[in-house]
């Protein structure tokens, strides 16, 4: 397989789970991944790249 075709596969798998899944850079404390359900949870489209705690804890100004 190819690693686009392995990226849709495990995209497809991830989206299809009805329960909050996400990635998150420790050290940079930034979202990597959100599947579909924990962007609905959170209301949020793009959390790539955003502070964790911006993401899924609105308001704070700091680490949780």
């Amino acid at each position: 397989m190819k690693i686009i075709q392995i990226h849709n596969f495990f995209y497809k798998i991830l989206n299809g789970i009805n329960s909050n899944i996400r990635i998150i850079d420790v050290e940079a404390n930034k979202s990597v991944y959100m599947n579909e359900c924990c962007k609905k949870t959170f209301q949020v489209e793009h959390p790539e790249g955003k502070l964790c705690w911006e993401v899924m804890q609105k308001g704070m100004k700091q680490r949780c």
